[in-house]
């Protein structure tokens, strides 16, 4: 069940880094950070959500909410193992349209009910 919910939390983070790497293809933070995912995804698929998922978690009102200024201004230290993610999303954020803006918001709230299941495992 564990490996499950890691293959669908992996598989919903990976669109939206391929989706800011679509949009964001000169920015060369953004493709490590894309490279970065890609190599912890293959070689050590546990530790995404187990490194993203409680930043999620600590935002999940304002996420179920949709409170995306909310969740989008959150204030996440430069050492964090989440940074260069979140500020990508941030930046896709600035660049998107409205229809990826929802898909985006889409796949946050899954990426955040695969946590909720993965913790009460």
């Amino acid at each position: 069940m564990a490996q499950q919910i890691e293959r669908e939390y992996n598989a919903a983070m990976g669109s939206l880094v391929e989706l800011v790497y679509t949009k964001c293809k000169d920015d060369q933070n953004i493709a490590k950070t894309r490279a970065h995912f890609m190599t912890v995804r293959s070689v050590t698929p546990s530790e995404i959500i187990k490194l993203s998922g409680p930043q999620l978690w600590e935002h999940r009102e304002d996420i179920v909410a949709e409170n995306t200024s909310a969740f989008l201004d959150m204030s996440i230290d430069q050492a964090n193992e989440n940074y260069a993610l979140f500020t990508s999303i941030k930046h896709l954020w600035e660049k998107s349209n409205n229809a990826e803006r929802t898909y985006v918001v889409s796949v946050i709230k899954k990426m955040l009910s695969l946590y909720a299941k993965y913790i009460l495992i």
